[in-house]
């Protein structure tokens, strides 16, 4: 991710919660309490996204990374703040009869489910440095726990949007996708399984696999990569839960060295393009 602007380096409010057909010559009239903006999604965009900047300024520095535990706590509970924030708000965004027209559910749907993957996205870099701290270590097993629940909240997501464009649009990606796949297989290794029935795990990574591979095949021809990605998931989740041995493998040996395997396959994902046909018009059905 790359670094963003800092706070002390910016001066600018955040724009007012006005519609375009509130702006008049006399002034402008702002929604009454509890009525949803149209400028709501850009401003909950903007909060997260200066959460995110404090989170790569204070852990992901070779200068400041003491005190990561109290780091992580402070970050986690700027997320829970904008969380309940944005969970009001759209439990406003109805009418009083409950519903939208179709347009404009189309569009808060889509809105939501975008703000909701960058929330799983901002966990991942809350909680990742503590992957890395020892097994025993009380904070290990709390931002695995974090990790696995935005990893599985991140598949629900992108399996039942309906929005191809949603996984296209930075700083999302196929290989945020990939990694939420993996993070669960990470805890089943560490003996620290996101749910208590084994099955229900695998239940969450066949349906990873089965989006990368609907996913896989967007775009004017099939992306090889994603699909290398699809069995290499694949055949690490039959292995992890159902044992036995695997064939054999030409370019990765994928059960000795897994997370060997991953990283390749995370470098060359991130870096392969989706092949859009961005020529045609965004169908948002």
């Amino acid at each position: 991710m790359p670094r963003l602007i800092r706070d002390q380096d910016v001066d600018t409010d955040l724009p007012n919660r006005v519609n375009d057909d509130q702006v008049t010559r006399d002034g402008l009239g702002f929604p009454l309490p509890g009525e949803a903006s149209e400028l709501d999604t850009a401003i909950h965009m903007f909060k997260i996204s200066k959460i995110l900047g404090h989170t790569l300024e204070s852990l992901y520095t070779t200068t400041r990374r003491r005190g990561a535990v109290v780091k992580i706590t402070r970050l986690q509970a700027e997320l829970d703040l904008w969380e309940s924030a944005f969970l009001s708000n759209a439990t406003s965004n109805n009418d009083d009869d409950g519903a939208f027209d179709e347009v404009n559910d189309i569009e808060n749907s889509f809105n939501k489910s975008f703000l909701a993957v960058l929330k799983c996205i901002t966990v991942f870099h809350v909680h990742r440095p503590a992957l890395t701290f020892s097994t025993t270590h009380n904070q290990f097993s709390i931002s695995l726990k974090q990790c696995c629940h935005a990893s599985a909240t991140l598949i629900d997501v992108i399996s039942r949007t309906t929005h191809n464009t949603l996984i296209s649009i930075y700083p999302n990606g196929l290989h945020i996708l990939w990694q939420a796949g993996l993070t669960v297989l990470f805890a089943m290794w560490n003996g620290k399984p996101y749910s208590e029935d084994a099955s229900s795990d695998q239940s969450l990574l066949i349906l990873c696999i089965s989006t990368l591979r609907r996913f896989g095949n967007i775009g004017v021809r099939e992306n090889d990569m994603v699909m290398e990605c699809v069995d290499v998931l694949d055949r690490l989740q039959k292995r992890t839960f159902e044992g036995g041995e695997l064939p054999e493998y030409d370019q990765w040996n994928i059960w000795d060295w897994p997370m060997t395997a991953a990283i390749e396959l995370e470098n060359n994902l991130s870096a392969v393009p989706l092949d859009l046909d961005f020529d045609s018009p965004i169908n948002l059905q």
